[in-house]
Parts: structure tokens; sequence; C-alpha cells
């Protein structure tokens, strides 16, 4: 637990002659089930209240509720109209003393209005440390959503679960944890528990409404969204849920930096996530019968791996930006892409039965500086019908060898739009700017589709407003040297100076600096002296850490003094007081980005 949890600002008192200032700590109540001499307020483990409700009822709000190892499965409070194990009903921490696995609270079931809920958590109050096991809610009744939401916890606004297990819990939503405004789990492992899993219309099965940070939500059940129904999931482990219609993983939730894996959606799709938006998250060996491993999502930066389904194994409709949709399976059509529109993405190694290896838009999509290779179908390795493809790069896609000898193998009727900027074979029958040149990748053997310094593909497409400003998969500026080039990659050759900084670009990049605007550029903007020493600023830029060093020539390998080093961006500008610095110089300053 963190020392300052249940420390509380009472007083500040200023004069004229003096300021005052003092802190006052709230009580630290004790739960023992097995303390045989239990005496109220529970201020001492000899005087430890025998049920954790017992010394929650005597705290006051910003204290703390220290528990004892033991398994609490007696007892019961009623909020609303359902019974929970425990009910903290004030601000206060309630926490464990030795850790989950040590200190158990016990629900009982089944569904029904003989349930009994683990925990119930009113506004601003925190849990950790505990396993919540065996907590049920009832499925009807008047309160609704109050009774019948969260089995292992039911969280009003502004509460906090930290480091604990919740596991075989059942509810109509959130069957291990339901969350309203603000409800943080953190550091938790959420597995095995159920939102009513044969009712469609029941939702997160792990949990529902919260904000999840690093935890793992594994092998949970759900009508919708087995693993989430809502909320955020930051930093998690999404695996081995189910769902008996959409969102296996997850459905309607905002979801980044994590892993999406080995999840199942039976009824309609998305067995990785539903309606949702995703970005910097690994979306991997997913089920579902329509977008095995996304449907209908806003999704950027994400990576969409061996996913499985009949139509769109790795994604189905929805928006995509900057991801990677590799080695996905169809066993209709659509192998890496059904419908949609996607845009700097590399869709690759993917197949599917019938339409579309790499992607199938009978209903609709868009692709914008796309690389589309490797992919195999029946018809349309690359990709089948579609509305408009733009600046993309569609080769060395397979398909049957009657569609190969009509050249079919990369492309099969692009209706209702154009081909425009496109590198493929053969050569579209309208549109214009296309090509059939090799695009020369580095090495596309080795999965590295980037332009080698050669392409035809370079500077060969055309610029559209929604550039300015936006990024390749790589992140990088998506209009380098003046003319964007073709597919999900920006090239950069060694001798390019974009900006005319005399900073080349390909040094402006790792830097954080914008190689198209000459007022962007690392480097030093001043030096001053002071009596504390030589004051040195810089032009710094955000998540990037620098280093500092001084010499007293400019000969190689002569900046051997660092006045300091990992030091993170403070934008616009970072300053340094070198205090070293001794006698009258020359002295030379140097700034790098590490």
């Amino acid at each position: 637990m963190d020392g300052k949890k249940g420390r509380r600002r009472v007083g500040l008192c200023l004069g004229c002659f003096c300021i005052s200032a003092f802190l006052a700590f709230g009580d630290t109540h004790y739960a023992d089930r097995s303390n045989p001499t239990p005496h109220s307020p529970y201020l001492t483990w000899g005087d430890a209240a025998t049920s954790i409700q017992e010394a929650v009822d005597v705290a006051s709000s910003g204290d703390v509720v220290r528990v004892a190892d033991g398994v609490y499965d007696a007892g019961g409070t009623v909020v609303f109209g359902m019974t929970n194990r425990v009910t903290i009903n004030k601000p206060i921490v309630v926490e464990s003393a030795n850790g989950w696995p040590a200190a158990v609270i016990r629900g009982q079931g089944p569904t029904g209005d003989a349930a009994v809920r683990c925990v119930y958590l009113a506004s601003n109050a925190s849990l950790s440390g505990f396993t919540l096991t065996g907590g049920y809610t009832r499925v009807t009744g008047p309160g609704w959503e109050n009774d019948c939401d969260g089995g292992g916890a039911y969280c009003e606004n502004n509460t906090t679960i930290s480091n604990c297990l919740i596991t075989g819990n059942s509810a109509f939503h959130g069957g291990g944890v339901r969350g309203y405004s603000n409800t943080i789990v953190k550091n938790c492992s959420i597995i095995g528990n159920s939102a009513l899993p044969n009712s469609y219309a029941s939702s997160g099965g792990g949990a529902a409404g919260c904000h999840l940070m690093n935890c793992e939500i594994i092998g949970n059940r759900a009508g919708s969204g087995g693993g989430v129904g809502g909320g955020i999931v930051e930093d998690c482990t999404l695996s081995g849920n189910l769902s008996v219609r959409d969102g296996g993983g997850a459905c309607g939730s905002v979801i980044h930096h994590s892993d999406v894996v080995g999840n199942v959606a039976r009824g309609w799709g998305g067995g990785g996530l539903y309606e949702c938006w995703a970005w910097d998250c690994t979306i991997n060996g997913n089920t579902g019968p329509n977008g095995g491993g996304v449907y209908w999502s806003y999704m950027t930066n994400c990576t969409i791996t061996g996913n499985t389904a009949s139509y769109g194994g790795g994604l189905y409709q929805g928006t995509t930006y900057r991801c990677i949709v590799l080695n996905n399976f169809a066993s209709n059509s659509g192998g890496g892409v059904c419908n949609g529109f996607l845009k700097n993405c590399l869709i690759a190694g993917n197949s599917t039965v019938e339409n579309g290896g790499g992607g199938y838009f009978s209903g609709g999509g868009t692709l914008q500086n796309c690389t589309i290779f490797g992919n195999s179908a029946n018809v349309g390795g690359g990709i089948a019908y579609g509305d408009a493809v733009e600046n993309c790069i569609i080769v060395s896609n397979t398909a049957s060898p009657s569609q190969t000898a009509s050249g079919r193998q990369n492309y099969f009727t692009v209706y209702s739009g154009t081909m425009n900027y496109v590198c493929t074979m053969p050569l579209p029958e309208s549109g214009v700017g296309n090509r059939t040149n090799d695009p020369s990748f580095v090495d596309a053997a080795s999965g590295d589709w980037r332009l080698a310094a050669n392409s035809s593909c370079i500077d060969a497409g055309s610029n559209q407003t929604w550039m300015t400003g936006s990024a390749d998969l790589d992140r990088r500026p998506r209009i380098l040297h003046n003319t964007v080039d073709l597919g999900a990659y920006e090239a950069v050759l060694p001798e390019w100076d974009t900006d005319g900084d005399h900073m080349r670009d390909a040094q402006e990049l790792p830097a954080g600096t914008d190689p198209n605007n000459s007022a962007s550029f690392l480097g030093i903007l001043s030096l001053e002296k002071s009596v504390q020493g030589h004051i040195v600023s810089w032009s710094s830029v955000d998540a990037h850490r620098y280093r500092l060093s001084r010499s007293t020539n400019l000969m190689t390998d002569a900046f051997t003094v660092i006045v300091t080093s990992n030091q993170w961006a403070s934008p616009p500008m970072n300053v340094e007081t070198d205090k070293t610095v001794m006698g009258n110089g020359p002295w030379f300053y140097r700034i790098e980005v590490e």
C-alpha cells in the first residue's frame, strides 16, 4: 500500500509572524476472523474485529481497514436490494495484510434472490490485496443495475481496486467487476468470471465500465464483450475470453497498449474486438464469424495477425490507420480485410478460400497508401472489388491458375471507383499514375517492405490534403522530399534535406524534429555565463531524452565531459547549467538524442 493513502490534510494556519502546518493521519482499524478478543474500535491486532464489515462500520472517512489472512465468507449487508459480503460505504481504504493469496472475500451463489456479491464500494472507497470469488447477483429486480451487476465487486464513482485476484464470479453485467465513472482497477487478475454467458443482452464477463490498468483478463464469458464491456483498457492482456454474440475480447471499449489474444466470438463477429477504439495493440489468434480479429472498430498503430473468420480474417469494416494486417485467414472471403477504410497499412501473408486474399470489398472499401503483398485467394489474391485504391502497392499475390492466367492474381474488378497511382500487375485499365515496375523493397523475403533507394515508387504518388501532419506506418511524416511515395512506408534517402535546414531528414527523424519545417531542428539555442556556470539552452521535442557534453576542441571523440545525460525533454526548450566548467576555455557544447 502507498504510505500516503489514508492521510488527510486537516489544517493550514497562517499568521502575521509565523506559518503553521500540520497533517493528521486517519486511524487504522484491524480485522482478523480468528481473533478471540475483539474490541471496538479495533485499533490493534489484539483488538481486531472478526469480520471486515465490523471494522468498516466503525471507520471514518480517510481511515484504513487492515485485514488478516483468512477466508471471509460470513455475514452480509444490503445495499439497494442486493446483499454484499462486505459493504465499503464510505471513503476509506480496505487492504489485506499479506496480499490476495492469503485474504479471500467469498460471496454466495447461484444468481438469484439469495445471491451474495463479494464487495460493494461507495464513491472514493478503495480495496487492495484480496481474492474476490464466488460472488453472484440477482438477474432481475427493482434496482436492476444496482442489484444485477458486478458479482465480484460493484463500484460507484471514483473507486479503486488494486492488486486483487477476481475469479469465479457471475452477474448480468460485469461478472467480475462493474464500475462507473472513474472506477480504476489496476494490477489485478480477472479470471474465469461470467456475465450470464447464455444471454445475448449481458456484457463484460470480466469487467464492465472500468478503467483497467496493467491487468490480465483471462477466460471470462458473456453475451457481448467476453472479457470487457465498455470502459478503458490500458496495458492489459485479454486472453481466452468468449462471447456468445460479439466481441470475444472486448466490446464498446477504448483499448491501448494491450494484447488481445486467443479470444472467441460465436454470434456475429469480432473475435478480439467489437466496436472498439484501439491503438498500439496486438490482436492475435482470435476467432469469430466476421472479423476474426476486429469488427467495425477504429484502429491505429496495431498489429493484427493470425486471426480467423468466415469473412475478414483480420478485420471486418471499420477504419484502420497505420496497422499491420498479417497472416490472417478467412474461410470464405477477405483473408486480411473485409470492407472498410484503410490508410498507411501493410496487408501481407493473408489467405482465403474464395475472394480477396488481402482484402474483399464487396460492401465498399477504400485503400490509401497501403502495401498489399504475398496474399492468396481463388480470385483476387491481393484484393477483390473495391471503391477506391490510391497510392498503393499491390504485388506478389497469388490466385488460382485460371485467375492468374487472366491476370487476376493481384486484383479483381475495382468497381464504382478507380485505381490511381498504384504499382501492380497487370496495368489497370483505367485510372492515372499507375505503373507495373518492380517496387524494389529493401528485403521482402525477410519481411521488410520498405522502399529501397532505387525504388520507382519513391515520389511516385499523388499528394492529398490529409497527408499534412500525418504519418506513415513507421510514424514518419507521410510526405518527405515533396511528393508522397507509394505504399505504407515513406522512404528516407541519406542525402535528403527536404527543408534545407542543414540537418538531413535521416537525422531529423530520430531527433523528433520535422524534416518538412526549417524552423524545427535539434540545436543549441543559447549559451550564457552566470556565477553558477554556463547556462546552455537547446530545442527539445516531447518524449525524447538528451545528453549534453562539453569539449575544449572540435576534434573527433573530443566531447568526453558529460554535463548531463538521460534528461527528458521539457518542450520547446531545455535549459541546463554546467556547474563544473572551470577556466577561460574555449568551450564547445554538443547536444545529442539518447
